[in-house]
């Protein structure tokens, strides 16, 4: 066939196209009331279902489409199943009643969902990626169900939600290494089984912060800095709420890693960040405070012992003479757990007295992150 267009059209009885070939398909405002299948077909040009309804099922399998424009509702099940979507392919505006399924499908373009979902409604995505690397040939859709791993695929699809609810939203065995969130709503709601996601060491990454990364990207193509770590902020939530606390220590390091990369330099934020990284590993390492304790009770061990009274601990009995080695140990291990000098020692002066309120900042500040990283290690 050529160029199809329907407009006002209603189909109260099934309507089946297979193996055909369009080089456009175009339905404007048009009724399905009874179930719509078209398997292997292909769409040379624009495919186009804008302001119809699906009223009964509608299943579109094993076709290859190219720019693909759907603004409809769907009132029962809809499932697109080993689809090749080579050019742009939306849904916006469309309003899910029932379940739409996509499943097994090369996104060799991109996609944007933007769609609503109704109290009833489900959108699953299930092995959704870049292209096909084996497809099926000439097996019945009923042989093919049986077996849904026929068709693999590989890398990413670029998956873009838009300003839509996720709650409703499902994701199965994919890779989201290209998948944006940006305006998401109900990210923490987002059921996730199985996917792939980018890493950084042990931080998570989202598509969106790759655009972050492309200076050639038009500014309003481009999420803010605060934008990804509120992405992040609520795959945090949503792991947290599934009890996985390894997963959610993931999205915690990736908050954590967005504000610092991206803040303005020597910004609070930036400082703050990568003080925190260099000390815990934002929380989550005991070794480095307890390393960083021992070499600052060293330090103040070496500056405390120096000859001069102005600098040193000096005995209460003779205020003009530095005290032993011993004294200066106790005073130092006092000042890390909080403790003030022994009974028997005295700060020598300024100097000495700066010294010791660092070590005790010091130290209050390395043992709590010591303890927080053991919290949060007994924790995982």
């Amino acid at each position: 066939m050529g160029e199809m267009f329907l407009n006002d059209v209603s189909f109260p009885k099934m309507l089946i196209f297979d193996q055909t070939q369009f080089e456009e398909a175009n339905f404007y405002d048009c009724i399905f009331d009874g179930p719509v299948v078209l398997t292997r077909c292909g769409v040379r040009r624009n495919a186009s279902f804008l302001d119809c309804e699906f009223r009964g099922l509608a299943k579109f399998d094993l076709g290859d489409f190219n720019d693909t424009y759907v603004r409809s509702r769907f009132l029962d099940h809809a499932i697109f199943w080993g689809m090749c979507l080579k050019g742009h392919t939306t849904f916006s505006r469309s309003r899910v009643e029932g379940v739409l399924e996509i499943v097994a499908c090369a996104v060799e373009g991109s996609l944007d969902l933007d769609l609503a979902v109704g109290p009833a409604g489900q959108v699953t995505m299930k092995e959704v990626g870049r292209q096909f690397v084996e497809r099926v040939g000439g097996q019945t859709y009923e042989e093919l169900v049986k077996k849904p791993n026929w068709n693999v695929l590989d890398g990413s699809a670029r998956v873009y939600f838009g300003p839509m609810h996720l709650d409703r939203v499902e994701l199965r065995d994919c890779d989201v290494s290209e998948y944006r969130f940006r305006n998401a709503v109900g990210i923490e709601s987002l059921a996730v089984y199985d996917v792939t996601w980018p890493r950084r060491g042990v931080a998570y990454r989202v598509g969106d912060e790759l655009d972050l990364a492309e200076p050639g990207k038009k500014s309003n193509a481009r999420p803010t800095p605060g934008e990804v770590e509120r992405i992040c902020r609520a795959f945090r939530k949503n792991f947290e709420d599934k009890r996985d606390r390894v997963g959610a220590h993931g999205w915690y390091v990736a908050e954590m890693e967005v504000g610092r990369r991206y803040a303005p330099k020597l910004s609070l934020t930036r400082l703050a960040r990568t003080f925190y990284k260099a000390t815990a590993e934002y929380g989550f390492s005991a070794i480095r405070p307890a390393v960083i304790l021992v070499i600052a009770a060293a330090a103040a061990l070496a500056l405390l012992s120096v000859d001069a009274t102005s600098m040193c601990v000096v005995s209460v009995e003779s205020p003009s003479v530095c005290a032993g080695w011993e004294t200066t140990m106790r005073v130092v291990l006092l000042a890390i757990f909080l403790q003030g000098p022994p009974p028997e020692a005295l700060l020598g002066g300024l100097i000495a007295e700066v010294i010791w309120i660092t070590l005790r900042v010091s130290g209050a500040a390395m043992l709590i992150a010591i303890a927080v990283a053991f919290r949060n290690q007994v924790a995982r």
